[in-house]
């Protein structure tokens, strides 16, 4: 290693060969499952420009898919949420009518 480097340069040089190893443990990743790669590394803190390298799409397509996976998390919250609301009415439904009047 050149003792000449700076810092910086060695903490880039890191930084590159981590987003390598990455990119090569994201290549083993199912296509199906890339949508759920996209959003744990973004849960991680990654920028999109780094999910882009690792991933292998540009950094538009991820801000993209990551605002789709957001979206669709969302849906799927709220849908839950109506769920839990429907089963806890009828819970209180129930527990009223066979309630002694």
């Amino acid at each position: 290693m050149n003792r000449d480097k700076s810092q910086t340069e060695l903490l880039a040089d890191i930084s590159l060969k981590l987003d390598t190893i990455m990119a090569f443990l994201a290549s083993k990743v199912p296509q199906s499952e890339e949508n759920a790669l996209v959003d744990k590394l973004a849960k991680s803190g990654l920028s999109y420009d780094v999910i882009a390298r690792v991933v292998g799409i540009s950094e538009n397509a991820a801000a993209i898919r990551l605002t789709r996976i957001r979206k669709k998390s969302g849906n799927a919250r709220k849908r839950i949420d109506s769920s839990v609301k429907k089963v806890t009415a009828n819970d209180q439904s129930s527990a009223q009518e066979g309630a002694p009047g």
